[in-house]
């Protein structure tokens, strides 16, 4: 139970903090990119990132507790971080023009 409680209150953590750099991004006016709105994709992004972490989280938490003897939850795993650092990285480029 302490481990879903540290689980919800990371997660708990994120979310407000990504929900204040949206606001500062929308504060500054920087949702418009030559015309085209991008506050949907921003969204699918932070889902993206939200799933990612939250999956990545769960398959390293499986994947030490097994000793890594699983190779397709450690592959898995892998590719849930690849696609956070993805999507924190499509992010910061959307959030930067």
């Amino acid at each position: 139970m302490k481990q879903l409680n540290k689980c919800v209150l990371f997660f708990i953590v994120l979310f407000l903090n990504t929900t204040y750099l949206f606001a500062d991004i929308g504060n500054r006016g920087r949702w418009d990119n030559g015309g085209t709105s991008n506050f949907g994709m921003s969204l699918w992004v932070l889902l993206g990132i939200i799933a990612g972490g939250f999956f990545a989280c769960i398959f390293i938490k499986n994947g030490l507790e097994n000793g890594f003897k699983d190779k397709e939850l450690n592959k898995t795993g892998c590719m849930s971080i690849i696609a956070t650092i993805v999507g924190l990285l499509v992010l910061v480029s959307m959030c930067s023009h």
